[in-house]
């Protein structure tokens, strides 16, 4: 049987290959909490074909984070719900346990949310829409929300992977 580690390095290994990673670029990716908790939550949550739906996110978290970002960025139709912008890494978590896949969601929202917040000030120095700057969300509202969703599922790997509390500290592009 596979483990979350010997996936996770697998799929850095055919990532890292397939984006033609270069100077640092493979262990940067490698040591990324974010982009090794979406890869390995349809695991974790025994989704269908998971194996397919966590490679299919980390593709999608390396485009969201390099040339592919001007397509991810916030804009005010995501203000709807804290979660919208994490809609193409929800999409592929089919069937498993909706309790695991909502909490690890939730703490993916936690660390988007973190990062609007400590992002507000450079955000608006550099006229960067940022929905906490422009009082679209409340912060300590949507925080409890998430936090309750969060903490739904006490799974030993999810909490391995990304506990609320490290959700909390979190920063997007860690």
């Amino acid at each position: 049987m596979k483990t979350l580690d010997s996936v996770w390095e697998n799929y850095v290994e055919v990532a890292a290959n397939t984006f033609r990673a270069v100077n640092g670029e493979k262990e940067k990716l490698s040591s990324s909490t974010l982009a090794r908790f979406v890869s390995i939550l349809p695991h974790i949550a025994g989704c269908e074909d998971a194996d397919k739906c966590g490679f299919i996110n980390l593709c999608l978290y390396v485009i969201e984070r390099t040339k592919g970002k001007p397509f991810f960025l916030h804009k005010k139709e995501d203000d709807k719900d804290v979660l919208h912008r994490l809609d193409p890494f929800k999409r592929n978590l089919k069937g498993g346990d909706q309790t695991i896949v909502d909490a690890g969601m939730a703490r993916l929202g936690l660390m988007m949310l973190e990062d609007y917040k400590a992002d507000m000030d450079s955000d608006h120095k550099e006229g960067k829409y940022n929905p906490l700057n422009e009082k679209a969300w409340d912060f300590d509202t949507m925080k409890k929300e998430l936090l309750v969703t969060a903490k739904l599922s006490d799974n030993p790997d999810l909490n391995a992977a990304l506990s609320p509390d490290e959700s909390l500290r979190g920063w997007w592009e860690r």
